[in-house]
């Protein structure tokens, strides 16, 4: 009953509608005619425009007070004159206002008779009901009476619609058809009085006189009414035991009388009430007999043969854009409907556990919705909610039957959901608002094969890579043809995952040599794509190619360093070279490209190639490797701006080099890396810290003078003063190791009196150094920096040194750091004194 509810108020909204939209056609057809009656009887018959819209029409000049006047007088001398000017606009769109609605005339005329006929429909049935239950007149009279009814209704209605009761004679043929549909399949399906052959011919009459009613009489309450009352017959009429041969005859006949007479009068709404009513009439079956595996057959021409025939109206008329939108959602309704009972077959576990019954069942019914947006051209969200729908599916089916089942049925299932999906993607699909949803249906194959690794416990990476290689050029070769390069980047993005995947949860030393092919052969498929895609001319797939690469050493090194460990992992950046080069030689060589006009394909080759050129000397270290490799990467970047003037480049550089400042600066974990060495000074803190220092000055020095925006002004000061901390920051570790007692580092400012003098004069010595350097580059925060570690170095030396260091440690402390206070007495006054007059 609570689906016969929603039936009845689809319809109800769907009628609103169409009165509603009937209702302004009339009007502007009304406003139309009103516009042609509007001329003056002395002008000759012409054509009348439509009217301006305001937002195109062209000022009027202000009229001179001479032209008013003579306008004033023509229009005296002759009365019917039209006036020139904007009151002509407004003349022709001065329409009469729309007449109010009679809701009196409508109550009483159509709804009183519509509902008339309905109720006279429910009292026949469930006297039939009555009668058949207290046993009053026999089976065969039953059915001459219902004919007999059925028959006079048709009569009497045609016979009134001669004359002035055309509503009431439309509720009464109505009527008679839903009778004659109810009393066929009675005698056929409850008493078996007449065969399928004649039930069939039988209904398919009753179908043809419900066209030719509804096409003479123009009366769409007849196909409403006939609609209604024949998907509420074997509601009122239920049958004992399952015969879903007649029912579904007879649905069919109902929805194919329905869809003529909807496309021969372009009441197109209809198709999606019938679509309705099939899929509740569906789904009702399924509830009350679906139950075993024998059924299984069934279920195919039950719910793909209705998705079938409402593909088949919709292909039919799909030219006419009128009806396109309700033919394309009734199409849509019915295969969400048949999609969404794979939910039903993972409950029958008899049909769930035969992969091609199962499998053969959801993709005919997902490839019917994806006929929509491909070939008909409807939105993109149908694909959109197919793909969603068969995911789950799937994934599903993954969960609870691919331990059981041979994994060639899994990797099947992917690869036909990625050509359905994946493949046939359209180019021009990647838009701001369905974005999201677009990757995902993309990913989705890649997400399955993943939902497969962490349920299969699969120790042979052969056949899950050889699926990620064969998504991965589905992908690849779709981006190609349709020039969407966006697509390669979700077979990026989409065998990256799967790859970490694997790496996490199923990597082992014994299968390293086979996971390693595999991720050479996806690297080697990304470097090979920019040179065979459409668009090499874009940056796009240049920007993809690089990025493999990144990815590709990530994994490798992971996977070397887990099952081959060894001291010459510096050679394996130095293999990633190639990749790199060939594209640089390719860009270069092969399409012209200039590095000094920006071309951001080279600066994302180029970056890739100085990355792994910056990674062959830190890789032969241990922990401290990564930070190194960041600040060589961040300089070697900002060196290469110099040949190739691309703004992202100085960019990432500057990124980098902040990186790798906090990670050494504000990580207190880097200094356990190593134990203290015995060898002061010359130690790992020296390299470590002295590298970064000098990638930060240095890449501040060849910056370069190309600077647009306010960051890009301020980056070469930025990173400047990031090394200049970092080398204080140096200076103070080397002082404390040089003095820290055990395998540990130690900071401290009291209980070594040479330690603290060494700070004082130390400090003072960077601070001169600041000061000289800021001189010599003529830049004031270096020397203010300068003159503010001297002021707290005298703080330090008065307030801590004076009172805590011995005598000797006292004077060596003070009489250095006067000997460079007057040093840089003395260069302020040697440089940066005023000139004498």
């Amino acid at each position: 009953m609570i689906a016969l509810l929603v039936f009845l108020i689809a319809i109800v909204g769907l009628l609103a509608f169409q009165v509603a939209r009937s209702k302004r056609q009339i009007d502007a057809l009304e406003r139309r005619i009103n516009g042609l009656e509007i001329r003056q009887p002395n002008e000759p018959s012409r054509s009348v425009p439509p009217p301006i819209p305001q937002s195109v029409r062209a000022p009027v000049p202000p009229m001179e007070p001479a032209e008013m006047q003579l306008q004033a007088t023509a229009t005296a001398a002759n009365p019917t004159r039209r006036p020139t000017g904007a009151s002509s606009y407004h003349r022709q769109n001065d329409w009469p206002s729309k007449p109010p609605i009679d809701w009196e005339q409508f109550m009483g005329v159509k709804m009183f008779a519509w509902l008339g006929g309905l109720a006279l429909f429910l009292g026949v049935i469930f006297l039939v009901k009555y009668s058949f239950e207290n046993n009053l007149v026999t089976a065969l009279g039953r059915i001459l009476i219902g004919g007999i009814v059925g028959l006079g209704l048709l009569a009497a209605g045609w016979w009134l619609a001669r004359g002035r009761y055309r509503a009431t004679a439309q509720s009464l043929c109505a009527t008679g058809i839903v009778i004659l549909y109810a009393d066929i399949f009675a005698a056929h399906s409850f008493y078996g009085l007449i065969s399928l052959t004649t039930a069939f011919f039988s209904m398919s009459a009753v179908t043809l006189g419900s066209f030719l009613l509804a096409v003479n009489l123009s009366a769409q309450v007849i196909v409403v009414l006939g609609l209604l009352g024949g998907f509420l017959t074997p509601v009122l009429l239920p049958a004992q035991s399952d015969n879903s041969h007649a029912l579904f005859l007879y649905i069919a006949l109902l929805d194919l009388g329905v869809a003529a007479v909807a496309l021969r009068k372009r009441w197109a709404y209809l198709v999606l009430l019938s679509a309705l009513g099939t899929a509740l009439t569906q789904l009702r079956w399924a509830a009350q007999f679906f139950r075993t595996s024998a059924q299984g057959p069934e279920v195919f021409w039950i719910f793909l043969g209705f998705e079938a025939l409402f593909l088949a109206v919709f292909f039919f008329r799909c030219a006419d854009v009128t009806g396109k939108t309700w033919t394309a959602a009734a199409a849509a309704v019915l295969g969400l409907v048949a999609l969404g009972f794979g939910v039903w077959l993972l409950a029958v576990p008899a049909l769930a556990r035969a992969p091609f019954y199962f499998f053969g069942f959801i993709f005919l019914a997902d490839a019917g919705l994806l006929a929509l947006p491909l070939i008909g051209r409807t939105h993109r969200l149908i694909a959109v909610g197919a793909a969603a729908v068969t995911f789950l599916l799937i994934s599903s089916w993954i969960e609870m039957f691919a331990r059981e089942i041979a994994l060639a049925a899994s990797l099947s299932a992917i690869v036909i959901f990625a050509l359905l999906h994946a493949a046939t993607t359209p180019a021009a699909a990647w838009r701001p608002r369905i974005a999201p949803l677009t990757a995902t249906g993309t990913l989705a194959p890649f997400l399955l094969l993943i939902v497969l690794i962490q349920r299969v416990p699969l120790w042979n990476p052969t056949p899950v890579f050889a699926i990620t290689l064969i998504l991965t050029a589905i992908l690849l070769g779709a981006a190609i043809v349709k020039r969407a390069d966006w697509l390669a980047t979700a077979a990026l993005l989409g065998s990256t995952l799967t790859e970490f995947a694997w790496q996490g949860l199923r990597f082992s030393d014994a299968q390293a040599i086979p996971a390693l092919v595999c991720y050479g052969l996806l690297l080697l498929f990304f470097v090979a794509f920019p040179f065979c895609s459409a668009e090499k001319e874009k940056v796009w797939s240049w920007a993809i190619s690089a990025l493999a690469q990144v990815i590709a050493f990530w994994l490798f090194h992971r996977a070397i360093v887990a099952a081959f460990p060894n001291e010459q992992m510096g050679l394996l950046p130095v293999c990633f070279l190639l990749p790199g080069a060939i594209g640089l030689f390719g860009l270069w060589k092969l399409y012209g490209a200039e590095p000094a006009s920006g071309d951001a394909r080279l600066a994302w080759q180029g970056g890739a190639f100085l990355l792994f050129v910056s990674l062959i000397f830190p890789l032969q270290f241990e922990r401290e490797c990564i930070t190194l490799g960041w600040a060589l990467e961040g300089f070697a970047l900002l060196a290469l701006f110099h040949r190739v003037s691309h703004r992202g480049l100085r960019a990432v550089a500057v990124f980098l080099l902040a990186a790798a400042f906090v990670r050494l600066s504000l990580n207190p974990a880097v200094l356990e890396y190593h134990k203290r060495s015995a060898t002061p000074i010359w130690n790992w803190y020296l390299y470590a810290y002295g590298l970064t220092t000098a990638c930060l000055l240095g890449g501040a020095a060849i910056f370069g003078e190309r600077r647009q925006s306010h960051l890009e002004r301020m980056a070469p000061g930025f990173i400047g003063s990031l090394g200049a901390i970092l080398a204080f920051l140096l200076l103070n570790i080397e002082i404390a190791d040089y003095f820290s007692i055990g395998p540990t580092l130690t900071f401290s400012f009291s209980g070594n009196f040479a330690r603290d003098m060494t700070y004082s004069i130390g400090w003072a010595l960077f601070a001169l150094g600041l000061i000289s350097v800021g001189m010599r580059i003529r830049r004031k925060a270096a020397r203010y920096g300068g003159v503010a570690l001297l002021g707290l170095t005298l703080a330090k030396l008065f307030l801590h040194d004076l009172s805590d260091l011995d005598e000797l440690y006292r004077i060596g402390a003070f009489v250095g750091v006067a000997v460079i206070l007057i040093a840089a007495s003395f260069l302020y006054q040697r440089f940066l004194a005023p000139e004498r007059a």
